[in-house]
């Protein structure tokens, strides 16, 4: 099986703004092209550094959910709870980048603080806790998982099925789960995480805009139209990648519209543009053909980098 053709048309769908698309049919492949698109655009590997933020921050907003727990069962007094209540809900939305990785309902953590019970409050703090220590423990195992995949991926074709990862390599295909694949990627969920790649102010200012409107969809998991529509074409762009640039140039650039290239190569493709098959359909440069072959390396190049705008 090869990756979901439906799929290709739905995002056309989205594209042409169709209102009979079902959105919810394609949450799973949506998160992961998300997922793909961010790790374009952030040009950073994973460090230990990003891994031991994250480690502090979950550590000491469960050492503070304790704190009121204790606070409740030893009847302090009121406004003391309240003011370390509203600080633990502030303290979430301040961190959700991160914590949302743990608690990903923040109203349903509200309710839980506000409501003050006990029970409630130990069997959070009893399942995030083992969860933090869990991937403490396989952190090497994840690690390695990570690399494997960055290796693998945006480019490789890719399906999903039954809530699980079917990533093209060589003669086979590589399995992981779709919630697997989230928690070894949730870092790109946190802006802190990305360097700034340009120089030019508007580029790093249009970068840094796609990134928090994507990291808004995911972690709100608001599949709304007018959201959608900020971050398609790094979508779509992403996703194309993955289907037809490693896999026989298919393609068809001749309406490209090329704004300038190097003299060097020009040069090189203009020695070359005799051998052009007459009924070859290409874009041109002052009357020089470019090859398909030439511009979608270059787009290839563009989008695993992720140096796309709106």
């Amino acid at each position: 099986m090869e990756v979901s053709k439906s799929y290709i048309k739905f995002l056309l769908q989205l594209l042409n703004k169709d209102e009979n698309i079902d959105i919810e049919k394609y949450q799973e492949e949506i998160i992961v092209n998300l997922y793909l698109t961010l790790l374009s655009l952030s040009n950073i590997e994973y460090s230990k550094t990003i891994e031991q933020k994250e480690y502090e921050i979950i550590s000491d907003f469960l050492r503070r959910l304790n704190n009121l727990k204790v606070k409740i069962q030893l009847k302090r007094k009121q406004e003391e709870i309240e003011k370390l209540s509203q600080e633990l809900v502030n303290q979430y939305y301040e961190n959700i980048n991160i914590l949302s990785i743990y608690i990903k309902d923040g109203k349903k953590l509200e309710n839980i603080i506000n409501t003050m019970d006990t029970k409630k409050l130990t069997n959070l703090i009893d399942r995030v806790t083992k969860e933090k220590m869990t991937k403490e423990d396989t952190k090497e195992e994840r690690n390695k998982r990570r690399l494997e995949l960055i290796e693998l991926l945006p480019t490789s074709k890719y399906y999903i099925e039954n809530s699980i990862i079917y990533i093209k390599n060589n003669d086979y295909y590589e399995e992981i789960t779709v919630e697997e694949f989230i928690e070894i990627f949730s870092y790109l969920l946190n802006l802190d995480n990305y360097s700034n790649l340009y120089s030019n102010t508007n580029d790093q200012k249009s970068h840094d805009l796609i990134i928090n409107n994507i990291i808004k969809l995911l972690i709100l998991n608001e599949k709304k139209q007018e959201e959608i529509d900020k971050i398609l074409v790094p979508m779509l762009l992403t996703y194309t990648l993955s289907l037809n640039i490693n896999n026989g140039y298919n393609l068809d650039t001749s309406l490209f519209n090329i704004e300038n290239i190097k003299i060097t190569e020009l040069y090189s493709l203009a020695s070359n543009d005799q051998k052009q098959s007459k009924n070859e359909i290409t874009t041109k440069w002052r009357n020089i053909s470019i090859p398909n072959e030439y511009l979608l390396n270059k787009l290839k190049i563009m989008i695993k980098n992720g140096m796309y705008y709106y």
